[in-house]
């Protein structure tokens, strides 16, 4: 969930090593020191001013605050230009206060999701190589770009479900932009097109991000820092939060945590072990592979297309009874009634095959700046979903029509 940021706005080595390659590296041992450093607090708070400033308009400012607990309390705050917005993750429940709606609406909450059987599975048969935490909320900051060209910070709280590689995500993000990342001075600073972000080599925490195009510019400075401090008043509900009912959208976006659609986007994970020679695609990895993706689709297939089951099934139900009352009463001509039944099946062959085709063609693509799963990952996911649709689909309908065509025979 994205802070209330402004509308608009969150070398082939052989034998001798490349040029810059160690100061790389130098940047990327020291962004893991910060994670496993960062990892280990027990608490922190951290206050931010962000600063939009637009050609010809006044500029517009807003306090952001974040503050965590470990292992699984989190607080988001952000107030300025006429906007507020608080939010809480206690455990596994989620409360949201936005006090600049109608009074019944002002509060929100709602439990997390339970963990899926495929995401389950999937950290079972892909664990992490780093030391990883209990389920808990992940912070995150992030400079980007919207298709319109305008710069935006965006500001949130992740919750993890599973167990976590980081508290903060901008470390993680950092490291997969290392290549932009020096060392100056007291602090890691990435440095790309149109942004400056300088981290602290001390705290992991950026003191400042920047980011400059010809629409303007936004700045996120950070004001206050406390670590390893009480954090209660931030942490713990107000007692106002008691009045907080069960909010029906907040829950369904929480569900999406955990909806199969998003957890087809480890490919992404994997391929990234992959390029960092975490994983090898060999034999025993793809078995891995298929066995994550084969409970995923079983999941998706009869999400998507249950519904459409349960139709055709309704379908081939009403031709047993057509079959029947024709055959009871003797009305037609069984050779007739055969040709009829037959051409039902061939119907039903053809449209189980155009859904199957139909559902690999509605997945979504795939990718990311600098992350694109190979080929052989999509390879081992088409033959997967063969397999499930015909698991889950194909062969019980077909089933069923082979009973419809046993009464011609009796």
């Amino acid at each position: 969930m994205r802070s209330g940021v402004w509308p608009g706005l969150a070398i082939l080595l052989l034998a001798t090593a490349s040029p810059g390659s160690g100061i790389r590296d130098d940047v990327e041992d020291q962004l893991d020191v910060l994670i496993e450093k960062t990892n280990a607090l027990d608490s922190f708070r951290a206050r931010f001013a962000m600063v939009l400033r637009e050609e010809d308009e006044e500029p517009m400012e807003q306090v952001v605050d974040l503050a965590y607990q470990a292992p699984d309390q989190g607080y988001l705050g952000t107030s300025g230009n006429g906007m507020v917005f608080r939010m809480w993750q206690t455990g596994p429940r989620v409360t949201l206060h936005r006090p600049t709606l109608p009074a019944e609406q002002q509060w929100a909450t709602a439990e997390l999701p339970e963990r899926t059987a495929a995401s389950l599975l999937y950290e079972e048969l892909f664990p992490s190589e780093v030391k990883e935490l209990d389920p808990g909320p992940r912070f995150v900051v992030r400079p980007k770009q919207d298709p319109d060209g305008q710069d935006s910070i965006s500001v949130s709280v992740s919750f993890s479900l599973g167990r976590r590689s980081h508290v903060l995500d901008w470390l993680a993000w950092m490291k997969s932009e290392s290549i932009d990342v020096s060392i100056e001075g007291d602090q890691l600073v990435l440095d790309q097109e149109g942004l400056r972000l300088a981290l602290s080599r001390t705290t992991g925490f950026p003191e400042s991000i920047e980011m400059k195009s010809e629409m303007g510019r936004v700045s996120l400075i950070l004001e206050e820092l406390e670590l390893d401090q009480d954090v209660d008043e931030w942490v713990e509900l107000p007692e106002e939060a008691t009045t907080a009912k069960e909010d029906e959208d907040l829950a369904r976006s929480l569900r999406d945590l955990e909806s199969p659609w998003r957890l087809r986007y480890k490919f992404l994970d994997v391929e990234q072990r992959l390029e960092r020679g975490d994983l090898e695609w060999d034999e025993g990895t793809r078995d891995r592979w298929a066995q994550f993706l084969t409970v995923l689709h079983r999941d998706l297939i009869l999400e998507s297309l249950g519904t459409w089951k349960e139709q055709n099934e309704s379908w081939i139900d009403s031709i047993a009874l057509y079959v029947r009352t024709i055959l009871e009463d003797e009305l037609g001509d069984r050779e007739v009634l055969g040709e009829e039944v037959a051409e039902s099946r061939r119907e039903l062959e053809q449209v189980l095959d155009q859904t199957l085709d139909s559902y690999l063609g509605r997945l979504p693509e795939l990718g990311s700046e600098g992350v694109v799963p190979r080929p052989e990952l999509f390879e081992t996911e088409e033959e997967v979903i063969g397999q499930v649709f015909d698991e889950v689909l194909r062969k019980p309908l077909l089933l069923s029509f082979e009973e419809v065509e046993a009464l011609l025979d009796l």
